[in-house]
């Protein structure tokens, strides 16, 4: 597909209320060019969300006996709940209401595919705790 004209009176972004992360990019900063024309918006233009989230372990061993020891382990992951939103829409021909150009579909968690969301990059708050007895 050609790249878009990119119409400079335009913001690249706007904020909307009720997308994900209240920002989506701005459709009115793009114009398609005509047919067999190369546009002038460049590649990589438009970004979609960061990504980031703090994890944190905690461990604590309490020695009972001289041949028996407790290990306890605890695991924060995401641990501010921080939303870490996934891929944008970019094609702006094949725009729909359920994924509208320019607006994060999901978490990055869901998008990932593979392993449970839980304990992907992205994912919602998360704890596990753990004992271990080594006699």
């Amino acid at each position: 597909a050609p790249y878009p004209h990119l119409d400079a009176s335009q913001p690249l972004y706007v904020n909307v209320e009720n997308a994900p992360g209240h920002r989506v990019i701005n459709l009115k900063a793009f114009i398609l060019p005509a047919a067999g024309e190369e546009g002038t918006a460049g590649r990589n233009i438009a970004r979609g969300f960061a990504s980031y989230q703090n994890d944190l372990a905690l461990r604590r061993e309490f020695t009972l006996t001289d041949r028996a020891r407790l290990t306890f382990r605890a695991e924060a992951f995401n641990l501010f709940n921080h939303a870490n939103f996934g891929a944008i829409a970019s094609n702006i021909q094949s725009s729909t209401a359920a994924r509208p150009f320019g607006w994060a579909s999901g978490t990055q968690a869901s998008q990932l595919g593979g392993l449970n969301p839980l304990y992907q990059m992205g994912g919602p708050r998360s704890l596990q705790l753990a004992l271990r007895l080594q006699f």
